[in-house]
Order: C-alpha cells, then sequence, then structure tokens
C-alpha cells in the first residue's frame, strides 16, 4: 500500500526525535541494523492489528513505519525505538516519555497518539495518527514569510495546542517550525498541529528526566533561561511561539548567529531587533509588534502569563483589523511545496545555520495580506523613476546639443573674416 509522497514527509516530520545535545544527529540515511523485517514487526504489533507497509522517516533514535489499521480501516504512522539505543534506559524513558505525554494532551492542534506497546525484543513503539501536509519549516523554505493573515491564525492555532499541553502540566521544550505540521483541510483552510514531544517535561511530580544543567532545545528558539540549563516552565514555549511569530512575519530570526556559543550568548544579552525594523515587516501594525516583542521578552515575568492569554490577545488582534480567514487561501496547499527529503534535512543542521534570505519587498497598510500586489507598486514606482531619470537625461543632452551648435555657429562666422583679411605683402 504506497502512501503519497506529502504524507511519507509528514510522517518523517514525526520522526524527529533528537536532544539536541553536543554531538547529536540524524542519520542522512535510515541504516539497516536498525530496521525490523515487516515480518518482525508486523507479526507482533498490535496482535496483527496493524499490516506495516515499510520505513517513511528516521530521527536520531527513532524509525517511523506507515502502516495500515486493519480494524480501523485508516492509515497510521508506527514509531519503533532503534534496536541499538533499546539498552540506554534514559533513551527507553525519553521515548514512552514521549508517547505518554503526547496522548494526554487533549487538542485538535496536537499529533494524537492512538496506542503503544513493545515488541518481542523490548523495543518499544508507539501508534500516532499520520498527518497529510507539510511543515511550517518547509513553508518558510519555500516562501521565506508569509501574509499577516496567515502568521496570525497559524500562531493561534499552535497557541491553542500549548494551551493544551500546558492544561495537562506538559511542556514541549522544543517548539520549532520543523515541529508544526500544516495539514489541509476540506475548506482550504489548514490545521496546524504539534509534533515531537520527544524532550517535552511534564512539570508535575518532577517528571523531568533531565537534569538542571542540562541544556535540551533548538539554539535559534530556546528562551534565555533555557540556554543556561536552568529549570523552565510553559513561558518557554510562550518565547519560542514568539520566534517562530517573528519569523513568520519578517522572514529573518530575531537571534542570529552561525555559532552555538553565539546564539546561546545572544539569547541571553542581546537587544532584539525591533520586528518594524525588518524590511518585509516596516508596515505591521504597532499592535502587533508590541505581541511579538512580549512574548520574546529576556525575563520571563514580562511575557504573557498564559498562551490562553496570549491567544486572546492575537484573536482580539485579528477582530479589529479585520482579519479574513480567506487569508489562509492566499499561500498554495502545503502538499504541493518542494519540500526535500527528510532524510537530507537534519534538524540540528537547521538550528546551526541561518539560511539567507532574499528580501522580496513589505506590505503596506491597504495591502499588508497581498504581497503580490505590494511587489507590483514597488516596480511601478522603480518604473516611474527610471522614466524621470531618462527624460532628465534626455533633456540634459538636449542642452548640450544646443550649446554645441552655438558654439559651432559663432566659429564659422569668424572664418570669412579671416579670408578677407588682405594677404602679406
Amino acid at each position: 500500500m504506497a502512501l503519497p509522497r506529502s504524507i511519507q514527509l509528514a510522517a518523517a516530520r514525526l520522526g524527529e526525535f533528537v536532544s539536541h545535545a553536543p554531538g547529536a544527529r540524524v542519520p542522512s540515511e535510515i541504516p539497516r541494523s536498525g530496521l525490523r523485517s515487516r515480518k518482525a514487526v508486523e507479526g507482533i504489533v498490535g496482535q496483527g492489528r496493524y499490516q506495516i507497509d515499510g520505513p517513511i522517516g528516521s530521527g536520531s533514535t527513532g524509525i517511523v513505519y506507515s502502516a495500515w489499521h486493519t480494524q480501523l480501516h485508516k492509515p497510521v504512522a508506527l514509531k519503533v525505538l532503534r534496536r541499538e539505543y533499546c539498552g540506554d534506559e534514559d533513551l527507553v524513558l525519553r521515548f514512552l516519555n514521549e508517547a505518554r505525554t503526547a496522548s494526554s494532551i487533549e487538542s485538535p492542534h496536537v499529533v494524537d497518539v492512538l496506542d503503544c506497546g513493545r515488541l518481542d525484543d523490548g523495543s518499544p513503539y508507539f501508534v500516532m495518527e499520520l498527518l497529510e501536509g507539510g511543515a511550517l519549516s518547509d513553508m518558510l523554505e519555500s516562501h521565506k514569510f508569509l501574509p499577516m493573515g496567515v502568521a496570525v491564525e497559524v500562531a493561534i492555532q499552535i497557541g491553542e495546542g500549548l494551551a493544551a499541553a500546558h492544561a495537562v502540566n506538559v511542556i514541549h521544550r522544543d517548539l520549532k517550525p520543523e515541529n508544526i505540521v500544516l495539514c489541509p483541510r476540506a475548506d482550504g483552510r489548514w490545521l496546524a498541529k504539534i509534533v515531537d514531544f520527544g524532550i517535552a517535561k511534564a512539570m508535575d511530580h518532577g517528571e523531568d528526566i533531565t537534569q538542571i544543567g542540562q541544556i535540551f532545545g533548538t539554539p535559534h528558539y530556546m528562551s534565555p533561561e533555557q540556554t543556561v540549563g536552568q529549570a523552565v516552565d510553559h513561558r518557554s514555549d510562550i518565547y519560542a511561539l514568539g520566534v517562530m511569530l517573528y519569523e513568520m512575519l519578517s522572514g529573518r530570526l530575531p537571534v542570529e548567529g552561525k555559532q552555538i556559543d553565539q546564539v546561546l550568548a545572544s539569547q541571553r544579552n542581546a537587544p532584539l531587533p525591533p520586528l518594524r525594523s525588518q524590511r518585509r515587516a516596516y508596515a505591521l501594525p504597532s499592535k502587533l509588534e508590541s505581541i511579538v516583542h512580549r512574548c520574546l521578552e529576556k525575563d520571563p515575568d514580562r511575557r504573557y502569563p498564559s498562551a490562553e492569554s496570549l491567544v486572546r490577545e492575537l484573536r482580539l488582534f485579528s477582530q479589529r483589523t479585520s482579519l479574513q480567514p480567506e487569508s489562509l487561501g492566499a499561500l498554495e496547499d502545503p502538499t504541493q511545496i518542494d519540500m526535500q527529503p527528510f532524510s537530507q534535512t537534519t534538524t540540528p543542521q537547521r538550528s546551526m545555520r541561518i539560511r539567507p534570505i532574499v528580501p522580496r519587498g513589505a506590505s503596506g497598510p491597504a495591502q499588508r495580506n497581498h504581497p503580490t500586489r505590494v511587489t507590483r507598486t514597488r516596480v511601478g514606482r522603480g518604473l516611474v523613476r527610471t522614466l524621470a531619470a531618462c527624460g532628465l537625461g534626455a533633456l540634459l543632452g538636449f542642452s548640450l546639443a544646443l550649446a554645441y551648435k552655438a558654439l559651432s555657429a559663432s566659429s564659422t562666422e569668424s572664418t570669412p573674416l579671416e579670408k578677407q583679411s588682405p594677404a602679406p605683402q
């Protein structure tokens, strides 16, 4: 049973499971040593409830298989811990923690975990819904930035997913565009889903298998307190959402750098570049800028106290600025985006580099949700300037020609006088 490429890519995103500790990486291809045969998996998982199609993605410690639920008759994604890591108790606990935390969250904006268990060899696995769509990171790679209406709507949905997670005392700790899947809906809009709770932390009962001083996350999206290994709470997720909203609106990250230490230090100490100082975001409403800036406060106490309060603020802004839901259709279906295979774009590599940003114009006050029209307006203005320069040049050339003609006439009149002068005796 072959699955569409878009589903395979989305499921590959679900296979991301990395700690981002120094040296952590995602293999460029799925090693044969980590795979089980179809018979080995199919004959054991769920007592035959799942028909395995084959591997469709991999992370640093897990492999994702496409599967078919034989009783419910629907596709699912089955994630299995790599065989070589099954002896590492810490990784086993992290893997099981991902399934437990994700399954405890009830939200349409969080990937749904359906089942879990162990293979005969003791390797843990869990079953997830198979998402059809593309990652937000692929959308940003393709478009560089998003229209204001799209960015705000996506941020609202992510915030609602975070609110549901925080309600059951779960913080994600690795929120970033790679972990947001945009699924097309029948009405032409998108459904944002948060995936990869591999390093999530349960805030109650001390259920955190990391220790104070350990740094987990992706540097460009980490909160200042997270960069020094301090205890974090739900406000770190709000900071990461602020980074993503800043990036969606401007096409740039608020903190840039090529070295890990440089990025971590900037997260703690560097002043935030005003959102509207970015070329693509200069015409955004000041209210939206203030919302983003509050999310990105260095001091957690100055950020929004909860994801619910942030969502309310964004919804109120959307209503007052009359952002239309139809603006979600401003971009093409995410399943049609030219996405690179997961095996060739690893999460640590993206987090350690800044993509080159090519300016595509900024929106004007009346056309914020229509970057194409703004680009045409800029082209028209440039054409007017060019024509004006050509006209000025033509006028200057005409003036020089008249002056030259007058000078030539003066020379011609002086020549006959010289001929009439008497010849020397």
